[in-house]
């Protein structure tokens, strides 16, 4: 059987009393993350967007989770970047809104767009490596300069994490974007199709 008549296996996010973990995956495998949770502060929690980038445990999981974080409310979105596979998902509590964050990324192009005030992204190519950017509409990052409702992302804005290489010139099919828009309460996975 070729490697075709397998199918993917995603990660799986694993909610419990000592933080979220990552399973499902190969040991040494590389797990990229990006996850909106509430964080306690002396009289107020923040929401507060964290990333992460590195290699699962030879028991094949990987440990997400701040100690001090607010596990019952939060999303979170994980990749398999060797295996180019993603999830995302909220924990038990959280509850989230149902409209989806449009994302226009066409293989061969050098800007992706969202129609979003704002979004946290990782960006994800199988085998390859992993970026990350934060924008809102209208900031000195949009790349179109207006508050118009839609976020244009110039890949060669992305920022890697370290051990990757430069972002990549252009989108290419299988690309995956791994979304959240932390004031609209939204996540979104998109796989570039050809």
């Amino acid at each position: 059987m070729s490697g075709a008549d397998h199918p993917k296996v995603k990660p799986e996010l694993k909610f419990g009393r000592g933080g979220v973990a990552v399973t499902g995956v190969k040991p040494g495998t590389k797990i990229a993350w990006i996850a909106m949770i509430r964080e306690p502060r002396a009289y107020h929690s923040e929401v507060v967007v964290l990333r992460g980038y590195g290699p699962a445990r030879p028991d094949a999981t990987f440990e997400i989770a701040r100690e001090a974080a607010d596990q019952d409310r939060g999303i979170w979105a994980v990749a398999d970047v060797d295996a180019g596979t993603a999830i995302s998902a909220l924990t038990p509590e959280m509850k989230a809104s149902k409209q989806p964050i449009v994302v226009h990324a066409e293989a061969g192009q050098s800007v992706v767009t969202f129609a979003s005030a704002g979004v946290d992204l990782l960006y994800v190519r199988p085998k390859r490596g992993a970026w990350a950017f934060t924008v809102s509409d209208g900031g000195t990052r949009d790349g179109d300069g207006e508050v118009n409702g839609s976020i244009a992302m110039p890949l060669a804005s992305l920022r890697p994490f370290k051990g990757n290489p430069h972002p990549p010139e252009s989108v290419e099919a299988g690309d995956l974007l791994l979304v959240i828009d932390r004031r609209g309460l939204r996540t979104a996975v998109v796989e570039v199709t050809r």
